[in-house]
C-alpha cells in the first residue's frame, strides 16, 4: 500500500509488551521504541511517524494525556490505545480523544495485526484525502487567478472583462492585446485566458519587454548556441522554446524599441525562429498575449508601436477599466483584501469603519487595484486592533481631495492643457514638470508618472530632455 515502509512508535514502560507487539507483526514496518513520554516526543519530533501504539497507564504522563498532545501537535499520526483496562468509560474516552482503535491486554497476534492493518488502510485514505485537499486548494487558487483578483466585484465593466476572458480563451491561437492603466490587473487577465484555454497544461511565460536589453533580445527570445558570442558557454533555450504549446505574455509591448519590434514581428509572422549562432529554423506554437498602458488610439497611430505589429497582436482587444470607473467594486475589493491578508498575516480584522471606506471609495486610485491592495496591506500592519479606520489610511485621508477623479492621469499642476494641442508636447511638458518636482530624481519621477524607469529614459532621449 505504500512504496516505503510505514513507521510505528510503541510507547510502553514494559519491555515485554514491546517484544510481544514486534513479534506479532507480519507486516514490513519500521519500529521505534519509547518507554516514557519524553522519549516518545523526541522520536515524534525527529521521525515521520505514521502510527503509535500507546499504553494507557504510563508513569508521569498517562496515555490519555499523551494522546491529546499527539492529536494537537502531530495531527497526521494515527494512535491505537493499548490498555488492560477494558471498561467502557476508558475505551469511549480514548476514542473520543482521537484514538482510532483500542487494543486490549492481553492481546493476540491476530488482534495486533488486525489493528495495524486497519490503521494502515486509514493512513492511505488520509494521505489520498490530503492530496485531494491540496489539489482542491490549488484549483481554488487557479480559479481566483482565472477570475482575476482585479475583477472581484459586480460592476458591469468587471463582468464584461470576465466574459471576454472566457470567450477568447476558447480560441486556441487568437492573439490578444490587453490595454489598461498600470495596476489594473493585465497579467491576471492573461493568466485567466491561458488557464481557460486548451493550452493550460503547458507553460505560461510573462516577459517584461521594456526591461530587455537591446543586445540580449534575440538571445532571450530565441535562445543561443554555445560559443555564439562572448559569455555563451552553453546552449540556451529562448522564451519561445520554453513556452512552446503554451502562452507568452508580453507586458508593456508599447515600450519595446522599434528595432526589436521588427525582430519580434518577423518571428510572429513566420511562426519560426533561429537561435543566435545557428541558421536552423525552429517552428514554434505559442499563443501571444500582449499588454500595454497605452490607449488603443495611441497604439494604432504607429507612434509607439509599429502598425503592422499592432495588427498582428491585436486580433482581440480587452480593455481593463481603471478602478475609479467602477467605484461600486471598491467595498467588495476591500473586503477581499482584508480576508486575504487576514489569513496571510494571521490578523483578524472584523470590519472597516464607514468613514474609512468612504474615503477609499472617493479616492481616485492612480495605481488602481494594485494601489488598493497595498493600502489594505499597509493598514493591517499599522492597526493594533480588529477594526480599520481613517487613521490607518493616512496617505489617502490627507491627499484624497487633491487627487483627480475625472479619469485623467494628470498628477501635476502648472500645465495648462488647454494651451497644448499636441499630445507629444503635453507629454514632454508633463515629464519636465515632474522632474522639477522630483529634483531630477528619475526613479521618483518614473514612480510619479506611473511608468517604469527605463521607459522614462527612452522618453528623455526621445524628447531630448537633459537632466
Amino acid at each position: 500500500m505504500n512504496d516505503t515502509p510505514f513507521k510505528l512508535l510503541i510507547i510502553d514502560d514494559d519491555e515485554i509488551i514491546h517484544e510481544m507487539i514486534k513479534s506479532s507483526l507480519n507486516t514490513d514496518i519500521t519500529i521505534y521504541n519509547a518507554y516514557e513520554a519524553k522519549h516518545a516526543f523526541e522520536i515524534l519530533n525527529d521521525q515521520s511517524i505514521d502510527f503509535v501504539f500507546c499504553d494507557y497507564s504510563l508513569p508521569g504522563m498517562n496515555g490519555h494525556q499523551i494522546l491529546s498532545i499527539i492529536r494537537e501537535n502531530f495531527p497526521d499520526v494515527l494512535v491505537v490505545m493499548v490498555s488492560s483496562h477494558t471498561d467502557s468509560d476508558t475505551i469511549i474516552g480514548a476514542m473520543r480523544n482521537g484514538a482510532i482503535d483500542f487494543l486490549c491486554k492481553p492481546f493476540s497476534t491476530d488482534s495486533v495485526n488486525i489493528s495495524l492493518e486497519r490503521a494502515m488502510r486509514m493512513k492511505v485514505l488520509f494521505n489520498d484525502l490530503n492530496r485531494l485537499n491540496k489539489q482542491t486548494a490549488r484549483l481554488k487558487d487557479d480559479l481566483a487567478e482565472i477570475e482575476g483578483v482585479s475583477f472581484i466585484g459586480e460592476s458591469s465593466s468587471a463582468k464584461q472583462v470576465k466574459s471576454l476572458i472566457i470567450k477568447v480563451s476558447k480560441s486556441r491561437d487568437t492573439s490578444v492585446l490587453i490595454t489598461g492603466e498600470s495596476g489594473t490587473g493585465k497579467e491576471l487577465v492573461a493568466k485567466g485566458i491561458h488557464q481557460f484555454s486548451e493550452r493550460a497544461p503547458f507553460y505560461f511565460g510573462a516577459v517584461n519587454t521594456p526591461a530587455i536589453q537591446d543586445t540580449l533580445f534575440e538571445s532571450e527570445f530565441f535562445g543561443h548556441t554555445k560559443g555564439s558570442f562572448t559569455g555563451a558557454v552553453a546552449d540556451k533555450a529562448g522564451w519561445l522554446e520554453v513556452a512552446n504549446k503554451g502562452t507568452m505574455f508580453l507586458d508593456e509591448i508599447g515600450d519595446l524599441p522599434e528595432m526589436l519590434q521588427v525582430k519580434l514581428l518577423r518571428a510572429l509572422e513566420e511562426r519560426k525562429y533561429s537561435k543566435v549562432g545557428s541558421s536552423k529554423e525552429i517552428p514554434f506554437d505559442v499563443r501571444i498575449i500582449a499588454a500595454t498602458n497605452k490607449t488603443k488610439e495611441e497604439l494604432a497611430s504607429g507612434k509607439t508601436l509599429r502598425t503592422d505589429l499592432y495588427h498582428r497582436i491585436a486580433a482581440f482587444i480587452i480593455n481593463i477599466p481603471p478602478l475609479r470607473e467602477r467605484r461600486e467594486d471598491i467595498p467588495i475589493l476591500v473586503n477581499h483584501f482584508i480576508n486575504h491578508f487576514s489569513g496571510k498575516m494571521r490578523i483578524k480584522i472584523e470590519r472597516i469603519e464607514k468613514d474609512a471606506l468612504k474615503e477609499l471609495s472617493n479616492y481616485s486610485f492612480p495605481g488602481n487595484v494594485r494601489e488598493l491592495r497595498n493600502l489594505i496591506e499597509r493598514a493591517m500592519i499599522l492597526t493594533d486592533g480588529k477594526i480599520l479606520g481613517k487613521a490607518h489610511f493616512p496617505d489617502i485621508c490627507s491627499q484624497s481631495t487633491t487627487q483627480p477623479i475625472d479619469g485623467s492621469n494628470q498628477i501635476v499642476t502648472g500645465i495648462d492643457c488647454c494651451d497644448i494641442y499636441d499630445l507629444e508636447e503635453l507629454e514632454k511638458q508633463t515629464i519636465i514638470k515632474v522632474l522639477q518636482i522630483c529634483e531630477n530624481n528619475k526613479s521618483k519621477a518614473a514612480q510619479m508618472l506611473n511608468i517604469k524607469w527605463n521607459a522614462l529614459d527612452r522618453r528623455l532621449t526621445k524628447f531630448n530632455i537633459e537632466i
